[in-house]
């Protein structure tokens, strides 16, 4: 997704490591790890997938797990979905 042109102007993805203590910066632009975040936000399992809006807000229903390998892209695009109808509302 983050080489395909169809995704450069929906999506913005970032990949937070449960495990690390590497720096990051969060939406209000507080210094914290990548572990403190992910904790903050009760993801305990890999993948999971969430959908931020740019005040950092959740705009659909996280996808925790892999779930079923043939519905997962389908699972992927409707969580997108979503995220940008809920923006695009808040727009109006």
């Amino acid at each position: 997704m983050t080489i395909d042109p169809a995704y450069a102007n929906r999506v913005l993805l970032r990949q937070i490591d449960l495990d690390s203590d590497a720096p990051l910066k969060d939406f209000a632009g507080h210094a914290t790890t990548h572990r403190a975040y992910a904790k903050t936000q009760n993801a305990r399992l890999t993948p999971t997938l969430m959908f931020y809006g740019p005040d950092g807000k959740q705009l659909a229903e996280p996808i925790v797990g892999f779930r079923l390998a043939d519905f997962y892209g389908e699972y992927i695009e409707r969580g997108i979905d979503e995220g940008l109808a809920v923006l695009r509302r808040k727009k109006s």
